[in-house]
């Protein structure tokens, strides 16, 4: 995942608080070290009413807890096996009687960078509309550097 960890709340006034963090790829060194991006913005009553209409009409609720894909099929001198990763990728939702967490992990393929194909539905189409909501409905509001406990020479 490039390094990055990005967070993603949206209350329920419409409240949005998307945290990024990156840089942890390559290394981190004193010359790049990581940073962490605070971003915040409103969803409309009607956005918020939308997004969770889309959830509860999804199947989202009768999903399985977890999702783990094998990982990218390759094949080297004779032996193969698959390309492992370490994404995660998390919704949860606990809104009214919902409560709700759902989770996909490992080689995950991005499409055009924006969507995932292999992820169950709705889970793909729920990253899209999440990744345009953070992207674009929220503004910085803080920045800073991430201490790290790492040492570099």
């Amino acid at each position: 995942m490039r390094g990055e960890f990005n967070f993603l709340s949206i209350y329920g006034d419409g409240e949005i608080i998307y945290i990024k963090e990156k840089g942890f790829r390559p290394m981190p060194s004193p010359e790049y070290p990581p940073t962490r991006t605070w971003r915040t913005g409103q969803l409309q009553e009607g956005e918020l009413d939308s997004l969770l209409e889309f959830i509860k009409e999804s199947g989202f609720a009768e999903m399985a807890d977890n999702y783990h894909f094998p990982g990218e099929p390759i094949e080297s001198n004779g032996l193969s096996g698959f390309r492992s990763g370490d994404m995660f990728y998390t919704v949860a939702v606990n809104y009214g009687d919902l409560h709700k967490k759902v989770g996909a992990s490992s080689y995950l393929t991005p499409d055009e960078g924006m969507t995932y194909p292999d992820m169950p539905y709705p889970m793909n189409e729920l990253h899209k509309v999440l990744w345009q909501i953070a992207e674009y409905r929220t503004g910085a509001v803080a920045w800073e550097y991430i201490e790290s406990s790492l040492l570099w020479k």
